[in-house]
């Protein structure tokens, strides 16, 4: 099963690398990775280039966080029909 993760970002230089290297680290190998940044100003979207293993990027103004994220949403994979129930099976098996 994919799964997603969505990071969002603003002027970032100072973690944005930990943040992607956090996630390109896990050991989970079916992972779409998104990031949405804000349009910066500093060196965050150099510092994504340079290591932009796999990412999708979007990099543009924005209304704030939740606009943000629902870009990143959108650009989303499905693979799998939704089911009713799945986040309590996911809180289940985060439980084992």
């Amino acid at each position: 099963m994919k799964i997603s993760i969505i990071t969002v970002c603003y002027n970032a230089e100072d973690t944005i690398s930990d943040t992607i290297q956090s996630v390109l680290s896990q050991d989970y190998e079916d992972v779409e990775y998104i990031i949405v940044d804000g349009k910066s100003t500093d060196r965050t979207l150099e510092i994504i280039q340079t290591i932009k293993n796999g990412i999708q990027l979007i990099s543009e103004k924005d209304k704030g966080i939740y606009d943000a994220f629902n870009k990143g949403l959108s650009l989303i994979h499905i693979s799998e029909p939704t089911r009713l129930g799945m986040l309590s099976y996911a809180v289940f098996c985060l439980k084992k």
